[in-house]
């Protein structure tokens, strides 16, 4: 657990170490630094900005805002494969297909695909 003032790793770090895009982690960044959690400083890196023991709403932050949060990589991500299937090369668009297919083995949805 970091505790204040300790800096956190870098965006590209944070999205490979929990497999998301880093779109996702600038959005959960932005998310915290205006709840107060995280501090920003550019060019220089993410900071813990509360003590682990402090009174913050912690079921806000992993209830209402983790969905929200996921709801937004949703969308965007969504967004982001029609804009590359619409503009990729087909080996892109056919590799797009393998991954899906890949995804829906791992993680059955809720549309009845397996």
């Amino acid at each position: 657990m970091k505790a204040k003032g300790d800096r956190l790793p870098t965006e590209r770090d944070l999205a490979r170490e929990f497999g998301v895009s880093r779109t996702v982690v600038r959005d959960t960044v932005k998310t915290l630094a205006g709840r107060g959690i995280l501090r920003v400083k550019h060019g220089v890196g993410i900071f813990v900005s509360v003590h682990s023991s402090a009174n913050w709403d912690k079921e806000s932050l992993q209830g209402a805002a983790l969905t929200d949060l996921f709801e937004i990589r949703k969308v965007l991500e969504s967004e982001g494969a029609v804009w590359a299937a619409q503009r990729g090369k087909p080996h892109h668009v056919e590799r797009m297909g393998r991954e899906q297919n890949r995804f829906l083995r791992i993680i059955p949805c809720s549309t009845g695909r397996t």
